[in-house]
């Protein structure tokens, strides 16, 4: 096993975020670190090097190439990769970059500046959103209205509300009620719906009157409004209540399943959990019941498994409904990398998919598997295992994350300091 360093920084160094920008002439993407040292904010790369010296009163996280940083006795300004100053510290307040341009507020007005600092949009708006597929919503006077990275309106339309566009429309209000419009400007279906949804799956819910239906990106209603809730469409399908009972609809509206659950969750994996008189069991796709309603509870399947309650005792069942696992530890983790959590008696462990344990109940607090290494707390000092059960870290720490490309970070006497696996 690899062994694990700290990187030698400071104890008065404290990791509060971090930032991506594209390396000049490659592709791939490189990650800096934001930190803190004596209150003054700097950046350092996953080697622990610092590339920004400390230096700045406060400092954002880098969009595209780009970080906002600003000066005790100054503005806002912003700083590359390198931490050259590209456009000084003047600004009385700037956001990120989004699509090449930032919002930018002088004398009690929004605009917006390109990457070299030239104001693009002069300060005139409200209130300025970040470009979102070519257009911003910006808000004159009362109303909202769209504008392209020119400053040009999109149309003569004005809106109480708007959302950002999204996959090439944005949901708009006009007197409460809830339209969507496309970046052309054509009102693609007109501001009279009670409440309109996110799109997934190239459907969105909408609701008129109480009852909830689905409309497509055009706009053409594919479910009418008859439904007492709909659900996100997951694997071509979405829950659906109708007198507090749940079925399923697929994308064409069609009920697939009628009504008749008291719960049912989304379906994972060709499967969903669903309760009925007070007992889960597991259906598939057209309804037909894999496992037979009769445990206290059912989670959704990860793995090709899923946790099971009995009598508030825990236990496993694969896809087909064997229990491969009898339930009997007090709560089961979630599955991760094959492995998951179980506990007994207060006490963590861990267990493989045949029911194996890895590692003996012993730990106060498990966490997922990530990259290969897991979370655990142990006499209130946090550490991590391998999937072997090992410690491979000591539990030492007053708090960790997950790790995410090598490294994580963790607290240690009310400090944050980054925690790196050497050799990854």
């Amino acid at each position: 096993m690899k062994k694990k360093n700290l990187l030698l920084f400071s104890c008065l160094l404290m990791i509060i975020g971090c930032a991506h920008f594209q390396s000049k002439g490659k592709s791939e993407t490189v990650k800096l670190y934001r930190i803190s040292v004596n209150n003054k904010i700097g950046y350092i790369d996953k080697t622990g090097k610092v590339i920004v010296k400390p230096q700045f009163n406060m400092g954002d996280e880098y969009s595209e190439g780009l970080a906002a940083v600003s000066i005790l006795g100054g503005g806002v300004g912003f700083i590359n990769n390198k931490g050259k100053v590209v456009i000084k510290p003047q600004l009385q307040f700037a956001e990120t970059f989004s699509e090449g341009l930032s919002a930018v507020y002088a004398d009690g007005k929004f605009g917006y500046m390109d990457k070299t600092g030239k104001v693009i949009i002069s300060p005139k708006y409200l209130e300025a959103k970040p470009f979102k597929e070519g257009f911003a919503c910006v808000l004159i006077g009362e109303k909202w209205v769209f504008v392209d990275t020119t400053g040009k309106e999109l149309s003569a339309l004005k809106f109480d509300k708007a959302s950002s566009f999204s996959n090439g429309v944005a949901r708009v209000t006009v007197d409460n009620k809830w339209g969507i419009i496309d970046k052309i400007g054509n009102v693609v279906v007109k501001p009279q719906l009670d409440a309109i949804g996110p799109f997934s799956e190239g459907l969105a819910t909408v609701k008129i009157d109480k009852k909830w239906g689905i409309i497509d990106k055009t706009g053409k209603v594919v479910v009418k409004p008859q439904f007492d809730s709909i659900g996100s469409f997951s694997e071509g399908l979405a829950t659906i209540e109708i007198n507090k009972k749940r079925g399923v609809i697929d994308k064409t509206g069609k009920v697939v399943i009628k009504p008749q659950f008291d719960s049912i969750y989304s379906f994972t994996e060709g499967l969903a959990s669903v309760k009925i008189d007070k007992k889960w069991g597991i259906i598939d796709k057209i309804g037909n019941v894999v496992v037979k309603p009769q445990f206290d509870y059912i989670s959704s399947f990860s793995e090709g498994l899923a946790a099971i309650e009995i009598d508030k005792k825990w236990g496993v069942i694969d896809n087909t409904g064997e229990i491969v696992i009898k339930p009997h530890f007090d709560a089961i983790g979630s599955f991760s990398e094959g492995l998951f959590g179980i506990k007994i008696d207060k006490k963590w462990g861990l267990m493989d998919k045949t029911g194996k344990v890895v590692a003996k109940p012993q730990f106060d607090h498990f966490s997922s598997f990530s990259e290969g290494l897991a979370a655990i707390k142990l006499n209130k000092k946090y550490g991590f295992i391998d999937k072997s059960g090992k410690i491979v870290i000591e539990p030492k720490f007053d708090d960790v994350e997950n790790f995410s490309e090598g490294l994580t970070v963790v607290k240690l006497n009310k400090k944050s300091v980054l925690l790196i696996e050497k050799g990854k």
